[in-house]
C-alpha cells in the first residue's frame, strides 16, 4: 500500500468535513474514501498535482467547457478535462473529483462521464 501524502490527508480531511457538516450521508464518505484510498495505485500525487494546476490555469481563462446548471454549474465537464489534458477514462473520474473538491470546494461529481473515444484509457 502506498505511503500516505499530504495530497491524500487534504483529499481525507475534505471527505471528513462534508460528513461532519452533515452534508455526506456516512455510507457515502466510506465509499469515497475507499476510492480515496486506491487513487495512489492510479495516480500518483505529483501527476495528480501537474493536472490540478494546469486545469485551474485553463479553467481561469474560461477555455474549459462547463456544467450548465445544479450544484456544479460553472465547474468543469470530466469531458472537456479528457480532451484538454489527455486524462484517460481510468482516471478522469479521480481528477475530476480533485479538481471539484480541492480547488471549487465542490462535492465529487459521483458519476462517471462519457469521455471521447480519443482519449487514452489510461
Amino acid at each position: 500500500m502506498p505511503e500516505s501524502t499530504a495530497l491524500l490527508q487534504e483529499q481525507y480531511a475534505e471527505v471528513l468535513l462534508r460528513f461532519r457538516r452533515r452534508s455526506l450521508p456516512l455510507t457515502a464518505a466510506i465509499g469515497e474514501l475507499t476510492r480515496l484510498a486506491r487513487r495512489p495505485h492510479v495516480l500518483d500525487d505529483d501527476e495528480l498535482q501537474s493536472l490540478l494546476s494546469r486545469i485551474d490555469h485553463a479553467h481561469r481563462d474560461g477555455i474549459l467547457r462547463t456544467h450548465t446548471a445544479g450544484p456544479w454549474a460553472g465547474a468543469p465537464t470530466g469531458r472537456a478535462i479528457a480532451e484538454q489534458f489527455g486524462v484517460g477514462k481510468v482516471k478522469l473520474r479521480d481528477v475530476r473529483d480533485a479538481f471539484y473538491t480541492l480547488h471549487l470546494g465542490l462535492p465529487p461529481f459521483d458519476a462517471d462521464e462519457p469521455i471521447p473515444a480519443t482519449a487514452p484509457t489510461e
